[in-house]
């Protein structure tokens, strides 16, 4: 059977059946029922309140309500301009179905659905890690210098051997054994001076570092994103669960007349103040049957969101956004204004808010997780720049940032906010140098996130990213090391990942970044141990060699390799 292969229902000839995914064709009128999972792309055709939940796709929390395409058309025939960003008639391959029945048509499958294009950009090939590439780079070398030094000690010893050659009573069999020893002696030079155990040192470090790393919360994948995280120089990390609790607090407010600081212990008894005995019992619209205090006698209240506030209101409310704080205001209508209700959806703010008594205000914010403004500062001292990439609002990433210590660039001022569409539509030039400085990327989609790093990976930086969408997954298969998130990651963004975060934590990242450089720190001390020795028995073998009348080197070359071997295995 198929991997991931399950059933769906598809209209064909007029009937009803069941088939398999990896069946379904362009032009299948497939049935969607709550639950369902949408394997392909395709156009909503007939039904009612169909609503998906497209954030593993697309990365926006909001359910996509579907419009039929028929009322979508006659929308456009009728120019209902201010409606049409509404109407979304598009069915996306990956999201789920929350609520409503209907059908749709298919119109892309396989590679070409959205899903498809996500799964076919995984297969990319990854190319060498910078330890490789550095490796590599150092292995040509020895084997030049390997083999110049193994031919030179060739052709001196041989032509030394040429010319004692005519004074040689030996017998031939005696002549050729001396050839063979120079030979051998050539060969053995070249042989000592290629360091082959460092295959073997690399994997033994990395084995060890991704064990050690388990027990700190870091799932490793691929070996080799270890030592690539090591040669990390930016982390683009995502804000909420990562750097934040993804734990909505209340931390401040007003209740009444009088300010309040949320966790005190006398906010129970303050609950008795003269500005909370109301015993309204109707509002404008519905609620909770009871308020969270026993004290307070009341049926239903109405909830007014932050953009719903009066002029009046505005600016400390912005004030409480710079602070990363949402806020929520509670009022209650007087019983004797029950004939206030219209039924309408259309209501004024001012009529809104006409003989209702203001409660208070109460700010929430989700708290930035312990140990992350440190773990920030560890990563500028270790030379890692930290960008915040965030589909948040401006003002609420610019003061997570603030408070991680992500905005503070190393000449104490702070760096470069930007909005994911600024970004995207800047010029080639001028993209590379705000992607250099920006130190958070709000109102950004995956896109977003996925341009910024092959931009900073154009400029010679090694990107470390992380992300928990389906929607992320190019973003993590483009970053020299993806992170994904254990705990909310879906599977596709496991499956592009390089090393799950199983505690879906920043600090956690920090811990992968020192186990990477001290994988690479092992390798460097190796091979400054295996060149030493290599380079000191060359020379002395060669050196012996060459100035001995009878051309036999200090060791010889059992002796060498048995050296060799020995440093080896240690």
């Amino acid at each position: 059977m198929k991997k991931e292969d399950r059933f769906v229902k598809v209209i064909r000839s007029g009937s009803p059946m069941a088939v398999s995914v990896y069946d379904v064709v362009v032009g299948d009128i497939m049935l969607l029922e709550p639950g369902d999972i949408i394997p392909v792309d395709g156009v909503f055709v007939q039904g009612h309140g169909l609503s998906c939940d497209e954030s593993s796709v697309t990365g926006e929390s909001d359910l996509a309500k579907k419009v039929p395409a028929d009322d979508v058309q006659q929308a456009l025939l009728n120019e209902e301009g201010s409606e049409l960003k509404r109407l979304d008639p598009f069915i996306i391959s990956g999201a789920r179905v929350l609520d409503g029945v209907g059908s749709f048509l298919v119109t892309s499958v396989g590679q070409n659905s959205s899903h498809g294009r996500t799964m076919m950009s995984l297969s990319e090939d990854p190319g060498p890690t910078p330890l490789q590439q550095k490796l590599n780079v150092l292995a040509g070398y020895i084997a030049k210098l390997g083999g110049g030094a193994g031919c030179l000690l060739f052709t001196v010893l041989f032509i030394e051997f040429l010319i004692r050659l005519p004074g040689n009573d030996g017998s031939p069999e005696e002549k050729a054994q001396d050839f063979l020893h120079i030979l051998v002696m050539a060969i053995t030079i070249i042989v000592v001076a290629v360091p082959e155990g460092l295959p073997l040192a690399v994997t033994l470090s990395l084995a060890f570092a991704t064990k050690r790393m388990t027990r700190e919360n870091n799932l490793v994948r691929h070996l080799q994103s270890c030592e690539t995280m090591g040669n990390a120089t930016v982390i683009c990390s995502d804000k909420t669960g990562t750097l934040t609790e993804n734990a909505m607090t209340v931390v401040t407010g007003a209740l009444g007349r009088e300010p309040l600081l949320f966790g005190d212990k006398n906010l129970q008894f303050g609950l008795d103040g003269s500005a909370l005995h109301v015993q309204h019992s109707q509002t404008k619209s519905q609620g909770p049957d009871r308020a969270s205090s026993a004290h307070v006698e009341m049926q239903q209240h109405e909830q007014i969101s932050a953009d719903q506030l009066s002029s009046k209101l505005s600016t400390e409310v912005q004030n409480l956004l710079k602070t990363a704080l949402a806020v929520n205001t509670t009022a209650f209508e007087s019983e004797e204004n029950d004939d206030s209700s219209t039924g309408s959806n259309d209501i004024e703010l001012p009529d809104l808010l006409q003989d209702m008594t203001w409660i208070g205000v109460v700010g929430i914010r989700d708290p930035v997780r312990q140990g992350v403004p440190a773990a920030v500062e560890a990563c500028r001292r270790a030379s890692v720049s930290v960008k915040m990439v965030t589909g948040d609002n401006i003002e609420t990433a610019r003061a997570v940032g603030r408070e991680c210590g992500i905005l503070k660039t190393s000449s104490g001022e702070e760096g470069l906010v930007m909005e994911g569409q600024d970004f995207r539509r800047l010029p080639d030039e001028e993209k590379a140098k705000a992607a250099k400085d920006i130190c958070v990327l709000a109102r950004s989609s995956p896109e977003d996130k996925r341009i910024l790093v092959k931009t900073l990976q154009s400029l010679g930086e090694i990107v470390a990213v992380t992300g928990d969408g389906t929607n992320d997954a190019p973003a993590l298969k483009a970053a020299d090391v993806g992170f994904s998130m254990g705990l909310s990651g879906t599977e596709v963004a496991k499956e592009a990942s390089d090393i799950i975060l199983m505690d879906d934590n920043f600090t956690s990242i920090v811990k992968a970044l020192g186990w990477g450089r001290a994988v690479n720190d092992s390798v460097k001390k190796f091979l400054q141990f295996q060149l030493t020795v290599n380079i000191t028995a060359v020379i002395i073998t060669f050196v012996t060699a060459v100035s001995d009348s009878n051309e036999t080197a200090v060791l010889n070359a059992v002796q060498l390799l048995s050296t060799n071997r020995k440093r080896t295995s240690t």
